[in-house]
């Protein structure tokens, strides 16, 4: 059960790092 929690939240973690890379590349298209 708690390896099945740290899976889910490194893919969580992986997922926000790459919603903070697309924002960022929106700022830099936008700018």
């Amino acid at each position: 059960m708690a390896a099945k929690q740290e899976e889910i939240s490194i893919k969580q973690e992986e997922i926000s790092t790459k919603q903070d890379a697309m924002s960022a590349d929106l700022k830099a298209i936008l700018a």
